[in-house]
């Protein structure tokens, strides 16, 4: 016989041995298998009543995610992103830090070009300045807005997939 037959037969009555159980047959006392409800020597009925039962016990839990909607995330990317609350959208999605890193940046910028844009012909700001200031907020805030709206599109095809 060839290594790898020993081998499996060896493997093998390791096994059986580990399913006998210490049921013994009452007719002719040879040692009967959990799973088997006759004696492999006699062919006699064994009763099943004082077998125990080994339940396995896990230890760990499962964690069952829910499918999140790739439109809704993008929905909410576009509608508070236009109104300054960007990463919304991503961190629906589970990309928490990425979200937080929008928002961050860019609500402050939002409120600047809110309170800019009500200010600006108060007499507390100088109009040009407050004008120069708007702009600069605008050309970061737009830019903003459409790479965390592409980052959100992105993330929404990767959890599809």
């Amino acid at each position: 016989m060839s290594p790898d037959i020993e081998h499996f037969i060896f493997l093998s009555s390791i096994h059986v041995r580990d399913r006998m159980a210490d049921r013994k047959c009452p007719d002719c006392g040879s040692a009967v298998p959990d799973n088997s409800i006759t004696c492999p020597n006699c062919f006699k009925s064994v009763s099943r009543d004082n077998i125990k039962q080994d339940v396995p016990e896990y230890t760990h839990t499962v964690e069952v995610r829910k499918r999140k909607s790739g439109t809704l995330a993008v929905i909410l990317a576009i509608f508070p992103g236009l109104l300054g609350i960007m990463g919304v959208g991503l961190m629906y999605l589970g990309h928490y830090i990425k979200g937080l890193i929008f928002m961050l940046v860019s609500f402050p910028l939002m409120l600047a070009l809110l309170l800019l844009y009500w200010t600006h012909d108060v007499g507390h700001v100088w109009p040009f300045l407050a004008l120069l200031l708007m702009i600069t907020c605008l050309i970061i805030l737009i830019p903003l807005f459409f790479i965390q709206l592409l980052g959100t599109v992105a993330a929404a095809a990767m959890r599809r997939q």
